[in-house]
């Protein structure tokens, strides 16, 4: 990768299908590449998948993936392939998102003499739950990391001050052009209640699902739309015809421009468990949208929303 104008800049991550850490990185990535840096993309899923997000056409993506063979055979073939790639490209920096592609990233990053700046994208407490001593690889692994970012303190604070003085709190960046966001009004048709996400039980899409049988007989004509796909779609719908809602309730699947699809919405709601900063309610803020949210563990939520002055905060449903 040429240096002659410009760094030249290195992304680790799983793949660049939809997600809010993908969509963070294809947004850093075209930025970057606008102002002259040579950026490339190193997945290290298996397969080619579509592309969740517009990329610049310089931006050159590589998958890593796709070897025969038991895990740790595979794992050690992949991480010397990227370890040829990233002594070939010779890198600036390596720059990688969400733990488990972070720890790689600082192994690799050291074996390959780069520079790698990690960046968490979650709330650590509860998205290493369950796995012996992930907890305490991550923070080594961070520890060792030439930067590390944190969306809020609340995640910097788990991880502990080893690294404070290398740790930075970035919010996630959004870009929409000003004259582009449509004027809001509510309209005399079907009130439109949406959320966007995967479907995943950390999102909590069992509590909007309740939440609109609850309000049928008093409101027959809302709707609850759902954008995202996950491994809780086929339990979602089997709940909402459980309660008598499968007509009320939408699961349109993915959508590679959700702000055309946001438009449509009259109330955002966000129902996460736990989160970093979700892409989603910071963009359905941007579009002036009335949003309401969970008070999910991590913090993002009351950075984003002063509870019944920029939209409303209430407490998540754990019996879903």
């Amino acid at each position: 990768m040429g240096k002659q104008n410009g760094l030249s800049l290195c992304f680790l991550t799983g793949g660049m299908c939809t997600g809010g850490a993908e969509r963070v990185i294809a947004t850093l990535a075209n930025i970057f590449t606008r102002q002259g840096h040579h950026v490339k993309i190193l997945c290290m899923g298996r397969s080619k998948k579509q592309l969740g997000y517009e990329l610049e056409r310089k931006i050159e993506i590589v998958y890593t993936g796709g070897e025969r063979g038991c895990f740790p055979v595979r794992k050690a073939r992949q991480f010397r392939r990227i370890l040829l790639l990233l002594k070939s490209y010779g890198p600036d920096i390596l720059i990688s998102f969400q733990n488990y592609i972070n720890i790689q990233a600082v192994f690799l990053g050291k074996a390959a003499g780069i520079p790698v700046v990690v960046s968490e994208r979650s709330f650590p407490g509860k998205n290493m739950d369950g796995i012996r001593g992930w907890s305490w690889l991550c923070k080594w692994a961070y520890s060792k990391a030439d930067a590390v970012v944190y969306q809020t303190k609340e995640q910097r604070e788990y991880f502990g001050l080893r690294n404070k003085q290398k740790s930075y709190i970035i919010m996630n960046p959004f870009q929409i052009p000003v004259d582009e966001i449509p004027e809001y009004t509510i309209r005399d048709e079907a009130l439109i209640l949406g959320s966007v996400g995967r479907l995943e039980a950390s999102k909590n899409f069992q509590m909007l699902i309740r939440l609109i049988a609850n309000l049928k007989n008093d409101f027959p004509s809302i709707r609850l739309v759902i954008w995202g796909e996950g491994s809780q779609k086929e339990t979602l719908i089997g709940l909402s015809d459980e309660l008598g809602v499968r007509d009320m309730v939408d699961f349109p699947g993915e959508s590679r421009n959700i702000l055309n699809e946001m438009e449509k919405m009259d109330i955002f709601l966000f129902s996460s468990r736990y989160e970093g900063i979700p892409n989603a309610l910071i963009e359905a803020m941007c579009m002036g949208i009335p949003c309401i949210s969970t008070r999910f563990e991590g913090g993002g939520a009351e950075l984003l929303i002063q509870d019944r002055k920029n939209g409303l905060l209430v407490q998540h449903c754990l019996n879903n």
